[in-house]
């Protein structure tokens, strides 16, 4: 998967001719370790941090965004600016083959450095991992790109960047990481010991480690209808703890991301972890385990979880539903903004794991559903851009699916909002990204699908690429015109 794919190339000096990196093979495999401790250290929050701050100074806005290399956190940046109405314009390569057999990724033109300062001269701004920088300051340099001028760097946890001076020096690496390990090790005891004092020696404890709102939908809709509120839950964000709280699910503890990372460390230790219960669908042994192998080709989301609770994958498990809110929030808030029930669009056009299609879409999207007489509306969020022509509100979670009952229609890019709304009443137009495969042989619309999964109703799924949108809008208002004629509307 090239989204995925950290590439030993970027962690050579040379350029050829061609603006793309050359390198020996062995310094590919002496390096290639740095780059996996490199890659550890960029998480989804830790990203959206450095963007936002970056965002409020203004001076990204009125650029041309270029990304530099295609890995995995390139596309959590990606995903970052487009949520800030910022669509990159390019994405300068390292690796040749990438250039050679990709025109653009998530829709995003790409280009070898060379091509890149062809292309844009001095007229972009440069957005790059400190582990890449780290070989390609002196050529951006010599281009005019400087650190806080025209150009940013993403910068990892400081203890990363200690860990990897330590590999120089054997001494240092054996006492540093040893000691890492132990702090770990210690830290994920101590949480471990505070949360049986609390709940009881024989109480299972589920440690969800990962930030996936859709996620916790369903691994909270399966914990309620097979175990109840018998078990002890570790999420590591206030907002997973709230989607889980629409199920009445009350045990429920927010740890720091290290306590839960250490946590998981802890659990490595033992062959049979004592009442800990790794809750995620990318496991520890992300490389090596089958079940990572099958995601999104044999197993879905919804499998993934029943593998992990011990349910048999032809079991038919009825959901949980989440609790409802009194439809009196709603009539205030829909008066409050003169929303008109079941003739408004619920809009979702972001996502935080996928890259979203571009804003011009959604533009034109929101002008072609005015015309047809909807009111179209958008939940905005901190920084995310509010597209001209909507009207705004601001809601919580757990009112996500009666607001969008009342409305009567949602259109959205596949988050994991939609997984929190997808029970509700209204037609829901769910359109997934169609990217490259999340691991050897999976994909992301069969790993997510609602229809795979049997889960929500009156959803319409669409799988589209990054271009022919004046196609995907048509699509989009022959289905809006279907239902409108069968609903009597």
């Amino acid at each position: 998967m090239i989204c995925d794919r950290a590439s030993s190339c970027a962690i050579t000096r040379d350029v050829d001719k061609n603006g793309v990196l050359m390198h020996s093979e062995d310094e590919g495999r002496h390096d290639d370790r740095q780059t996996r401790h490199w890659k550890e250290s960029f998480s989804l929050g830790y990203i959206e941090e450095q963007i936002a701050e970056r965002y409020h100074k203004g001076d990204m806005s009125d650029k041309n965004v270029v990304l530099f290399n295609c890995i995995h956190e390139s596309r959590l940046i990606a995903s970052a600016l487009i949520n800030r109405g910022i669509d990159p314009k390019g994405l300068i390569t390292p690796d040749p083959k990438v250039k050679k057999d990709y025109e653009s990724i998530w829709g995003i033109p790409v280009y070898t450095a060379n091509e890149f300062y062809k292309e844009f001269r001095h007229d972009a701004f440069v957005v790059i991992h400190d582990w890449d920088f780290y070989w390609w300051r002196g050529w951006f340099e010599g281009k005019g790109y400087y650190m806080g001028h025209k150009l940013m760097v993403i910068k990892p946890h400081a203890n990363v960047k200690v860990h990897y001076f330590q590999r120089r020096f054997n001494c240092l690496n054996i006492l540093g990481e040893n000691w890492s390990k132990f702090r770990k090790i210690w830290l994920g005891y101590s949480t471990y010991r505070r949360l049986c004092r609390k709940y009881g020696e024989q109480t299972p404890i589920y440690v969800y480690d990962y930030d996936g709102l859709g996620d916790a939908y369903v691994f909270g809709a399966l914990i309620k209808a097979q175990l109840g509120d018998d078990s002890v839950i570790t999420v590591r964000k206030a907002s997973l703890k709230k989607v889980l709280d629409m199920f009445g699910l009350n045990h429920v503890e927010v740890l720091s991301e290290a306590q839960s990372q250490a946590l998981y460390k802890l659990m490595s230790m033992y062959k049979k972890p004592p009442r800990l219960h790794p809750m995620t669908p990318v496991p520890m042994s992300i490389h090596t385990d089958i079940l990572w192998c099958l995601y999104g080709s044999k197993l879905n989301m919804l499998d993934m979880y029943k593998v992990y609770l011990k349910i048999p994958l032809d079991e038919t498990v009825k959901l949980q539903d989440p609790s409802t809110v009194s439809d009196e929030n709603i009539d205030a808030l829909f008066r409050e903004r003169g929303i008109t029930d079941g003739n408004a669009v619920i809009l979702s056009p972001f996502s935080n794991s996928l890259v979203s299609f571009p804003i011009a879409f959604w533009e034109q999207l929101v002008k072609t559903l005015s015309g047809m007489g909807f009111q179209v509306v958008i939940n905005s969020v901190g920084d995310e851009y509010v597209l001209p022509g909507t009207v705004t509100i601001d809601y919580p979670l757990r009112d996500a699916p009666c607001v969008v009952e009342r409305a009567g229609y949602f259109i959205g890019v596949r988050s994991g909002f939609c997984d929190i709304i997808s029970n509700a009443g209204a037609l829901k137009i769910v359109i997934t990204p169609k990217m490259e495969k999340i691991n050897f042989n999976g994909h992301i619309f069969d790993a997510f699908s609602f229809h795979g999964m049997h889960i929500g109703r009156n959803i319409v799924e669409l799988e589209w690429n990054y271009e022919d949108f004046d196609e995907l809008t048509s699509k989009i208002c022959g289905i809006l015109d279907k239902y409108r004629k069968n609903s009597g509307k």
